[in-house]
């Protein structure tokens, strides 16, 4: 192998070093980005000092059936990360009832208020490890 050969293996392990361990830094080791079914989907994961997120809203507001908006994006991409359907047009932006639907089941099994509204501790438990 020649010098320059010798030197391009080099760069490409540094690289492969600094950039793998920036790649995961944000990100848990074991839940790093992965996509929420449906096209147009962003990339959901466990990022550190932010919980779960999938990118489309970081707050927290109350959301209920019939809302429409970036939060309700953010709600469908969670659910759908954790592998609860929100109904046939998937990420949408629309709660309506498939998505509220899924907000039950997904209070049922975490075991908070049942009542098909993301409020405090719906919100919570979406984005808490």
């Amino acid at each position: 192998m020649t010098m320059r050969g010798k030197k391009a293996l080099v760069i490409l392990a540094v690289c492969g070093a600094l950039f793998g361990a920036a790649g995961t830094a944000a990100a848990a080791p074991d839940a790093g980005p992965q996509r929420a079914a449906g096209p147009g989907t962003r990339y959901c994961g466990l990022y550190d000092f932010i919980g779960f997120a999938c990118g489309y809203y970081d707050g927290s507001r109350y959301t209920d059936y019939g809302d429409r908006g970036a939060h309700v994006k953010e709600i469908q991409a969670l659910l759908t990360y954790f592998g609860y359907s929100v109904g046939r047009y998937g990420i949408d932006g629309e709660f309506g009832s498939a998505t509220r639907s899924a907000v039950i089941a997904f209070q049922r099994h975490n075991k908070i208020g049942v009542d098909g509204i993301v409020g405090p501790d719906t919100w919570w438990a979406l984005r808490t490890p």
